[in-house]
């Protein structure tokens, strides 16, 4: 923690300081200096009051920044100074490159202007913007974007790196859970390349008096409401330490608990381009690329913005019930009592099936098989007869819904008539239900992170690292 004190300063001198009630960013502005660092807290009408870090520093950027990478050069840009670059690549501090202003009042702009060789290896125009979205809680978000735009002759690969390095409250080492689809809770470096949930969420787990105390969200593929307009090709969740160190390329170590003492310090990395295969590719003379990722926070419990209404979820869903008591008397000929005497009958067999009229009216077609008593010379013998009839019920049936079927309690009546004729009378309950699989869409409560929830809210989900 005290490393990183000395890499902060306090906000009021050489660091613009913007945003709204809601959010407020902090962007160095010292020429000379690590031009462009930043950081975020809440503000004064946040639920969670004001100065609540969502970045570390408390006001005072340092440590969290972005890298810029040219494959075409092999060249790393960066502000920091005790980051390094791993061969072949080599490292190229930009502060002198370097320029903060105020962007409105919601923000900061920081524009590099790389003039070429031989000052640097690449010609290139990056505008950073860190900003705040937004009027209330509800529509608030702070967004870092940065545009990078190729000025020199030829074509250029290039990578983007955003560090976020994560505070909540005194928990330096916050853990890290995907969402939509919720992953498990992380608390070892991990890495997800192309990755396909729409945001993730950190939250303390210890360090404070009754973890979680507010929980910090990062954009991914979305929400759809906050414009992303090219998802990362890679997030990792690393030790902020191990990773600070690195202007660019970072090998997770999966063994590494970076979420709990002794380390206790984590951060997000953000990657367009993570490897030569995934670089994007700029026009000579102005093709330029915009990578775009946002942050807010809540308390537990409190619905967050742009998440709400955007978890989608398929569940099985009876649309509609009804019973219909049905009679239905018919005369069927039975063999055996040309010379013989009906004792009764009985129903052996009953189903139904459906066939839908229209979105209100089914037709129900009802197929009985009945054993006909029959005594012959004082030998009792049974003859199976079928009995079918159609029938129509009222029951709402949406498209693409099914129905089920059931005949309850079905029951016979017959009496014998001349020759083998008998008249039989059929009662029966026919039950019908329509049902289907329909989406649904969830508010998104931010409750506990699983595992940090007490035993009776977590039920079964357990961590997985």
């Amino acid at each position: 923690m005290k490393k990183k004190l000395t890499l902060a300063k306090e906000p009021d001198v050489g660091t613009i300081q913007a945003g709204n009630t809601i959010y407020r960013v902090f962007v160095q502005d010292i020429p000379g200096e690590a031009v462009g660092d930043y950081t975020a807290t809440t503000g004064p009408n946040h639920p969670l009051g004001s100065g609540r870090n969502l970045l570390f520093g408390s006001g005072s950027p340092g440590t969290s920044f972005n890298t810029f990478r040219s494959y075409t050069t092999m060249t790393d840009y960066t502000v920091d100074d005790f980051a390094t670059s791993a061969p072949p690549f080599t490292k190229v501090n930009i502060r002198q490159f370097g320029a903060t202003f105020p962007l409105g009042t919601s923000g900061a702009r920081t524009i590099y202007v790389l003039p070429g060789p031989p000052a640097t290896p690449d010609a290139l125009t990056i505008v950073q913007d860190v900003n705040v979205i937004g009027t209330a809680f509800e529509d608030s978000y702070i967004e870092v974007k940065v545009k990078i735009t190729n000025n020199s002759k030829a074509d250029t690969k290039i990578g983007i790196r955003y560090l976020w390095d994560t505070l909540i409250g005194e928990d330096d080492g916050p853990t890290f859970q995907t969402l939509n689809p919720i992953g498990p809770l992380r608390t070892k470096e991990t890495e997800y390349d192309q990755p396909e949930f729409e945001a993730f969420q950190v939250a303390d787990n210890d360090s404070n008096p009754n973890p979680p105390t507010y929980i910090v969200f990062g954009t991914v593929r979305g929400p759809e409401n906050i414009g992303i307009s090219t998802p990362p090709t890679r997030i990792q969740y690393v030790s902020w330490s191990n990773s600070r160190d690195t202007t660019f390329d970072y090998t997770i170590d999966p063994n590494r608990n970076i979420a709990d003492e002794p380390i206790n310090d984590s951060a997000v990395l953000y990657y367009w381009g993570h490897n030569e295969e995934t670089a994007l590719s700029l026009k000579a003379k102005g093709g330029s690329f915009t990578s775009v990722a946002a942050l807010f926070a809540t308390k537990p419990g409190i619905v967050p913005p742009f998440i709400n209404n955007n978890i989608c979820v398929k569940v099985n869903r009876i649309f509609d019930v009804c019973k219909q008591e049905v009679s239905h008397t018919k005369e069927l000929s039975v063999s055996s009592l040309k010379c013989g005497l009906l004792l009764g009958c009985e129903i052996t067999k009953a189903h139904c099936f459906v066939t839908r009229i229209n979105e209100n009216t089914v037709q129900v077609c009802v197929d009985l098989s009945i054993a006909y008593k029959t005594k012959i010379n004082g030998r009792i013998t049974y003859e199976i007869k079928p009995l079918a009839f159609t029938t129509t019920a009222h029951l709402t049936v949406p498209e693409n819904a099914a129905v089920i079927c059931e005949i309850q309690n079905p029951t016979c009546e017959s009496t014998q008539l001349e020759g083998s004729l008998v008249e039989t009378t059929v009662h029966a309950c026919i039950r019908l239900q329509s049902t289907g699989v329909e989406s649904v869409v969830m508010p998104f409560v931010a409750s506990c992170p699983v595992r940090l929830c007490t035993p009776d809210t977590v039920g079964t989900l357990e961590q997985q690292d």
